[in-house]
């Protein structure tokens, strides 16, 4: 009886109020989706494909450069690239040996979906993911300008902040 007649009085309380009820869960739900999804893909999927996709098409998708006058260029390029690189295009050498780049690939993909799925995760964790990133990059491809980078940093931390004071 009591649980009926709280039911009966919300939906009342909601019918009477619903223009500004609707308004608030539908300005809720699409500013919290809009957030997290430009804050997912401006922080983790634009720079991972910014950085990984030329880096692709230069090693693997050498003939859509293939005009006469801009093979030189790309030459040059996929030289300079695969010299950072190993011989072999799918492996990465560091330090402490090799690691295979479609295993880190698998495994950054899964960090950046499962970040972004998980509000709260992404806001206590992106800071040091997104640095450990870029500092990755920084170490292994140092063809990125580091203003580049910088700028990334100094835009991620305003899109931080005001997410930080919208919430």
């Amino acid at each position: 009886m009591l649980f009926s007649s709280l039911f009966i009085s919300s939906a009342i309380y909601l019918l009477l109020n619903f223009p500004s009820f609707l308004h608030y869960l539908l300005t809720f739900f699409f500013s919290s989706f809009l957030s997290f999804f430009f804050l997912s893909f401006f922080l983790y999927l634009f720079p991972l494909f910014f950085f990984l996709f030329p880096l692709l098409i230069l090693l693997r998708w050498e003939p859509l450069f293939s005009h006469k006058s801009n093979e030189d260029g790309v030459k040059c390029l996929r030289g300079i690239v695969l010299s950072v690189c190993r011989e072999e295009d799918t492996e990465v050498k560091y330090a402490a040996g090799s690691v295979d780049f479609s295993l880190f690939l698998f495994v950054f993909f899964f960090l950046i979906f499962f970040l972004s799925f998980c509000q709260y995760f992404l806001l206590f964790f992106s800071s040091a993911f997104f640095l450990l990133s870029f500092g990755f990059f920084l170490h292994y491809f140092p063809l990125i300008p580091h203003e580049f980078c910088l700028f990334f940093f100094l835009l991620y931390f305003l899109l931080l902040s005001v997410f930080l004071r919208r919430s």
